[in-house]
């Protein structure tokens, strides 16, 4: 070793050339096998025993649709802090509106009108071109097609 504990570079290959390439290339491979694994077992856990809706009747699939919902809602109801009916109620409309303005209001909280343009003023070319009115490009007709239903 050097008197002043500095590495030289031959040490250090030397200190690399003791270690095998192949614990090095077992470990990465270890290493990405578990995250894959890690990865895609739920997945193939669901696909295995039944999660899927696809062999179900439609009635069934409608319990199952409405049972993640119920369960969905209760979890958004529990993050900010309300009752599951206070939300599907307000979800489905059920919460009554305010009542619409009394007619009577004073004209004072009207908006004010917007001032008339002044005919004795001169239009700048911008305001001429705005007020042109012209005819665009033909559009084609559009062809209709069937509605294909999608959930069949």
């Amino acid at each position: 070793m050097n008197p002043n504990n500095e590495t030289s570079p031959d040490e250090l290959l030397d200190t690399f050339e003791g270690r095998s390439l192949k614990k090095i290339l077992l470990f990465t491979i270890v290493v990405h096998a578990v995250i894959l694994l890690g990865s895609s077992v739920p997945f193939l856990f669901g696909k295995a025993f039944g999660m899927g809706t696809s062999d179900l009747s439609e009635e069934e699939r409608v319990k199952a649709a409405v049972r993640e919902a119920n369960i969905t809602l209760r979890k958004i109801a529990d993050e900010h802090g309300i009752e599951p009916q206070e939300l599907s109620s307000s979800i489905a409309g059920g919460i009554p509106k305010a009542p619409p303005a009394e007619p009577n209001e004073s004209p004072a909280t009207e908006p004010a009108a917007e001032p008339a343009d002044d005919p004795d003023e001169p239009k700048s070319a911008i305001e001429e071109e705005l007020k042109k009115v012209e005819e665009g490009p033909e559009v084609p007709p559009i062809p209709e097609e069937e509605e294909v239903d999608l959930f069949r």
